[in-house]
Parts: C-alpha cells; sequence; structure tokens
C-alpha cells in the first residue's frame, strides 16, 4: 500500500495481464482434474484478482508480484484461527498451490468458497443472533496467544496508520482535499473540525485481531442471516480489540454492536466503546471523502458515517439526537415485517410538494422547505425507517405528520414516542410536563 501525494491510499498498480480466457488456461494446463465448467471474475481487490471456478472454488490471482510472496503466511494465518473457530465460523484453506507460467507470471492459490454473503448483501433477513454470532466469533479470534500469532509473523505495528491519534490526522487532511463532504456529511465534517478529543490509546494486552473486518469479508448465510464465515487475513495484527468491532458499528449500527460486545467472552476496558466509535468515524469519513474523490457513487457510504455518528457512548458530548418514523415498537429494534420500505418514501416525497429528493445527499434524502430554526431541515430513509437530525418542534410537527400518514410513529433515540398533541410518551407512560411544540 502506498500513499499518493494528495494524501489517499493508493494500490500499486497490476502487473501483469489477466482475462477469463487465461484464468481458464493456466487452470486448464496445472490442474487437468478441473472440470473447468465456469469460470468468472468473482470481484476486484488491491492485492488479488478472485474468480470463481465450477461455483465451488475460489483462485486468487496477485495483481503484482509482492502479493504472491504472502501466500504462505496468510494460509499459516489462516491454520491457526481454524483451530479455534471450529465449527462458530467458516475460514477458507488453500488447496490449490499454482506456479507462474508464461502466461501468468506469478504464484497464485485456490480454496473452497464459505458459502454465504457478505452481511451488507440485501438478501440477508435482519436476525438479533448473527450479533451474538459475531461477538462470539471475535471472543475466539481475539483469545488467540500472542506466542501462537507471533509463530505465524502476526505481531504488533509499530506506528501503525490507524493509531487513533495518527488516523485523526490523516483523516482530517484527507477531508480537507475533498471539499465537497462538507456538503454531503455537515455534521460529520463539523466534529472533525472540532478537534474531538481522542480516547487514550489501548493500554491492555494486544489482541490477534481481523484488523480489517469490512462487510465483504464477514459472509453469512442469506437464508438464515447467521454466520457462516470470515475470511481474508492477511492484514491480521497484534491490537487493539475495539478496533474490529468499529467495523461491525459501520455495518449494523450501534444496537448491534452492544448486543455483540454482551456475547464478548473477554473482559472490556473503560473506554472500548468510546474506541469503537471514534475509529469508527475516522473510518467512515475516510472512506466517503475516497469515494468523493473517485466520484463513486456515496449511497451506501452516507448510511455508514450515520451509523458512526448515531452512535452513543456515555463519555461523549458531541452527539446530535435523531427522531426516527419507525412502524417497530422501538426505533432500534430492526423488525422486517414493519419497515417502512424505500418504495414508499420515494412515493410520499413525490406527493408532498414541501420535500425535494436532493441525490448529492443520497438517493432517499429530502430537503424540507418548512421553517426551521436550524437552516435546511431534512429527511432521510435507512434500514426500514426515515429519521432526521437535532429537529426544532417545527421539524417534529412535520415528521410527526408523516409518521401519520405512512402508519408509523416518531421516536426519540432514547425510546420517547411525540404524539401529535405535543405530549411525550416513555415506557407507556405521559410526561404531563412536557410539550414539545413549545420548546
Amino acid at each position: 500500500m502506498s500513499i499518493s501525494p494528495r494524501g489517499f491510499y493508493q494500490p500499486p498498480p497490476s502487473d501483469r495481464e489477466l482475462t477469463e480466457d487465461i484464468v481458464w488456461e493456466v487452470l486448464r494446463d496445472q490442474f487437468p482434474e478441473l472440470a473447468l465448467r465456469t469460470v468468472k471474475l468473482l470481484g476486484s481487490g488491491w492485492e488479488h484478482d478472485a474468480y470463481l471456478v465450477d461455483d465451488h472454488l475460489v483462485v486468487r490471482f496477485p495483481r503484482y508480484a509482492d502479493v504472491a510472496l504472502g501466500f504462505e503466511r496468510e494460509e499459516g494465518i489462516r491454520a491457526l484461527v481454524a483451530s479455534v473457530a471450529g465449527a462458530s465460523f467458516g475460514v477458507p484453506r488453500i488447496t490449490l498451490w499454482g506456479k507462474p507460467t508464461a502466461r501468468f507470471p506469478h504464484r497464485f492459490a485456490g480454496h473452497e468458497l464459505i458459502p454465504g454473503v457478505a452481511i451488507d448483501d440485501p438478501r440477508v433477513p435482519v436476525v438479533p443472533e448473527l450479533a451474538d454470532d459475531i461477538g462470539h466469533s471475535l471472543s475466539l479470534i481475539h483469545s488467540i496467544p500472542a506466542a501462537a500469532a507471533n509463530a505465524v509473523d502476526v505481531d504488533i505495528v509499530e506506528d501503525d496508520p490507524r493509531d487513533l491519534s495518527t488516523g485523526l490526522h490523516l483523516v482530517q487532511n484527507w477531508v480537507s482535499l475533498v471539499p465537497e463532504i462538507t456538503r454531503a456529511a455537515p455534521d460529520a465534517c463539523a466534529w472533525l473540525r472540532a478537534a474531538p478529543v481522542v480516547p487514550r490509546r489501548y493500554a491492555g494486552v494486544p489482541r490477534f485481531i481481523h484488523n480489517d473486518f469490512q462487510n465483504e469479508h464477514i459472509i453469512v448465510n442469506p437464508v438464515t442471516g447467521r454466520l457462516s464465515g470470515i475470511i481474508d487475513w492477511s492484514g491480521a495484527i497484534l491490537g487493539d480489540p475495539a478496533r474490529d468491532f468499529s467495523y461491525v458499528l459501520l455495518a449494523r449500527g450501534w444496537a448491534f454492536v452492544e448486543r455483540a460486545m454482551n456475547a464478548y467472552d473477554l473482559p472490556l476496558d473503560a473506554e472500548f466503546a468510546e474506541r469503537v466509535v471514534f475509529s469508527a468515524r475516522l473510518g467512515s469519513l475516510a472512506w466517503l471523502a475516497d469515494a468523493i474523490k473517485r466520484r463513486a457513487d456515496t449511497t451506501a457510504l452516507l448510511e455508514t458515517v450515520r451509523r458512526a455518528f448515531a452512535a452513543a457512548t456515555p463519555n461523549d458530548g458531541s452527539m446530535g439526537y435523531d427522531i426516527h418514523i419507525t412502524r417497530a415498537t422501538d426505533w432500534a429494534d430492526r423488525a422486517p415485517d414493519r419497515e417502512i420500505g424505500a418504495d414508499e418514501w420515494l412515493a410520499y416525497i413525490s406527493s408532498d410538494p414541501s420535500l425535494t429528493l436532493d441525490p448529492t445527499n443520497g438517493h432517499h434524502f429530502a430537503v424540507w422547505s418548512g421553517e426551521s430554526s436550524h437552516g435546511e431541515a431534512w429527511f432521510d430513509w435507512s434500514d426500514g425507517q426515515i429519521y432526521t437530525k437535532n429537529p426544532d418542534p417545527p421539524v417534529i410537527a412535520k415528521a410527526v405528520a408523516i409518521a401519520y400518514t405512512l402508519g408509523g410513529r416518531v421516536q426519540g433515540d432514547d425510546g420517547e414516542t411525540y404524539l401529535p398533541d405535543g405530549q411525550l410518551e416513555r415506557d407507556g407512560q405521559i410526561e404531563e410536563d412536557h410539550d414539545w411544540r413549545t420548546w
């Protein structure tokens, strides 16, 4: 990995040509036992192009020479992780070792496909037990002894750019290079400009961590919604276990992370949650800045930023306050059978002349033309509900009107329900001394 003159990470350029025909030819010559009925590109990353062969074999071809040198190390890591994973989750193991040839100049390797899809795949049903699976699996991973990790060349990384202090300065630099991000994520950028207090550095025993626990590396059964496997172990290090949890926050939100933490069998230090949130915020802004710079679609990343900045920890005073238009009993409980559909929300926007879609902030982001003391007011849709941030009474009133039409209710972050007559209901009780219309 290298850094461009403008500050963003850039992968080295590929040093070879690769097509499906070349893949087919190389595999046919070296592995005549394979049927080779189908060969199709599964995906391309910074280090490899992965091809799915005969619907069961994943063959990874390095994009440049140095990557090919890392297969043995990664296989050693996989063997170590598999030894503790048991039946809890699948770990790919290399079953096919390819040699460089005139047609492809590097070593390559293949493993059996871990069945399932990435955690963010829309086909995955939302089941709370997935958080339990992830919490338990991270317990197993983080319990791997340092000596065993050292034996497979996994160690502490000195001057790690993802250290929180270093990371803050890097992300501040990256965001400064992409001025458009301020409009896309104004609250998040305001937090970054305000020089947030960095949580104290993790002082506990360095744990074996995945270190790149992104959506595409968490494989989920698309039928049951339960964890199927964890892939791509090349970045494993000894470090802060909060880092792995920060990726979980970006994938599923804070309520999900809390459940995963409750299923985690190892002790958590007092500032663990703060580091999870801080790391997730930096990561979400870095990803968004990079996507905007590349002129890529930012819809999913804006939702990732929202998740990171909706998370609340006891010692964090920088959080905003959201209200949620939801059909669920509690907005924090994702109930697929009670979701407000994206199409429903878009249809509502079309029927309401006071709402205007603003695609620069996402496919479901609508600006409201009504009066608000906070300037431009807006509503957005995500995960089966509609939300807005830091509302004043006119915005709350508009939210209540939208909820009435869509058959939902308006709830605040702490579960309080805003009633049309100005009252607040909490845990089934009316709060007599509150009238949100007069705030």
